[in-house]
């Protein structure tokens, strides 16, 4: 089970982390075209969120963690049950 958790991991990162990566590579040039002569503002939206997709990746690994993870369960439960 904890080869599962922990591909599903790196599976959430690598997805998160190649729109983010993409865009860093592109040339200097081709960026402020990118970001600023858009007229179309749902593809500058896109883009944007394309651009912080990575945070997803750290959002969601305490979810991962809760679903694969008995004992992280557990302890959630404890703590949430208290309050």
């Amino acid at each position: 089970k904890f080869t599962l958790m922990y591909i599903t991991v790196f599976v959430v990162y690598v997805v998160a982390y190649i729109p983010a990566n993409v865009i860093i590579v592109l040339p200097d040039e081709t960026k402020p075209e990118l970001f600023h002569t858009l007229e179309n503002k749902s593809k500058l939206i896109a883009i944007l969120v394309a651009h912080r997709m990575f945070i997803f990746s750290h959002v969601l690994n305490p979810f991962i963690l809760y679903l694969f993870h008995a004992r992280y369960r557990k302890e959630i439960q404890k703590c949430f049950g208290n309050c």
